[in-house]
């Protein structure tokens, strides 16, 4: 009796085991694979910027170091949702020259873009219709290429896989490219940044003077400006970047990102179309564009040390509730049960 007794408890401790590994290894661990509610974390970056246009004052500033912090916080959830705010400011030299907050809606287990949500979440300040990509990669990141949200265009732009890094401080990152020639700027974001949609034709005139121009387009440009019926002239804004990201492959955190955006001011297609200069070529119609913010930048050394701390700390405790606890207890309790599956047949043969 003692025999098929400890056999029966042997063989229950054995299953138990077994069944928690694989609690833990297919419910437990993929619900820990998410967005955590208290996420609340800081990056820093440093760059460069060429040109920026005071929209107030339509001055030029050249040539600023810029400091630039991205807060990056989950300031709700509903469900499987979260409301993710971006807060990136920018700063010379102690003073700010810009601010912008974004909201995103969402999903916390891939962290990209969620339709719906709740009512008041949709009315906030920074909360748009977006796709994709929008402040990081789903966990679990594949050799693949991506779709991102781009505010600028108001539309989704690619992301491309280059490689696994090998060797450096990004070792095991994988590294990721995205870039796109000069395009329009959505008029929402054009208005979100403080930039005029028209100016007068003396204005108009004076932006152009920025820019070295053929002599036969200075003489056109001169001429419809001279000639206009108008007051005031529409504005054209287009954007152009390039940008590398290197992320995390197991939370999908960009750890580091470098970037150079160009923003232009020039004359609509639609007016130059009218005049001699619709004639003008793509490169001579880019030629007229005034850059009105040019920078470059990059993610801080310390920030990206910082990033690579957490999220070696995440897969470690991934790793070892997703693979070397549930493992243990899977291999336990199959050897218990099979040791008491064996304890309890003999006692039954005997």
């Amino acid at each position: 009796m003692k025999r098929r007794t400890w056999g029966g408890i042997v063989l229950g401790v054995g299953i138990v085991l077994l069944a928690a590994g694989l609690v833990v290894m297919f419910a437990i661990v993929p619900s820990m694979k998410k967005l955590p509610a208290d996420t609340n974390e800081t990056r820093h970056f440093t760059g460069t910027m060429a040109v920026l246009l005071n929209p107030k004052t339509f001055e030029f500033m050249k040539g600023l170091p810029v400091d630039i912090t991205r807060h990056v916080f989950v300031e709700k959830t509903d469900a499987n949702l979260s409301l993710v705010d971006e807060d990136i400011t920018m700063a010379s030299q102690g003073q700010a020259l810009a601010h912008q907050l974004n909201r995103y809606i969402v999903d916390s287990k891939t962290m990209l873009e969620a339709s719906g949500g709740p009512a008041d979440w949709q009315k906030l300040p920074g909360v748009a219709p977006r796709q994709g990509i929008v402040f990081a990669w789903s966990p679990g990141v594949e050799k693949k290429d991506y779709t991102a949200w781009d505010d600028d265009y108001a539309t989704t732009v690619p992301v491309k896989f280059v490689e696994v890094v090998k060797g450096g401080v990004l070792d095991g990152t994988y590294h990721f490219t995205s870039a796109s020639t000069a395009r329009p700027i959505a008029p929402q974001t054009v208005a979100a940044m403080g930039l005029p949609a028209s100016l007068p034709v003396a204005q108009v005139a004076g932006l152009l003077s920025k820019v070295p121009l053929d002599p036969k387009v200075a003489a056109m440009v001169q001429g419809m400006l001279a000639k206009s019926p108008l007051p005031t002239l529409p504005l054209a804004y287009f954007y152009s970047y390039e940008g590398e990201y290197w992320v995390d492959q197991v939370t999908g955190d960009p750890v580091r990102t470098t970037k150079h955006e160009l923003r232009t001011v020039g004359l609509p297609d639609a007016l130059l179309a009218a005049t001699p200069l619709g004639q003008a070529s793509e490169a001579q119609k880019a030629a007229m564009r005034v850059p009105v913010y040019d920078l470059t930048y990059d993610t801080t050394s310390q920030s990206i040390t910082d990033a690579l701390s957490k999220d070696d700390k995440l897969a470690d405790k991934l790793s070892l509730w997703g693979t070397t606890v549930p493992l243990i207890g899977i291999i336990a309790g199959a050897l218990l049960a099979i040791a008491g599956g064996v304890l309890v047949a003999r006692k039954v043969k005997a």
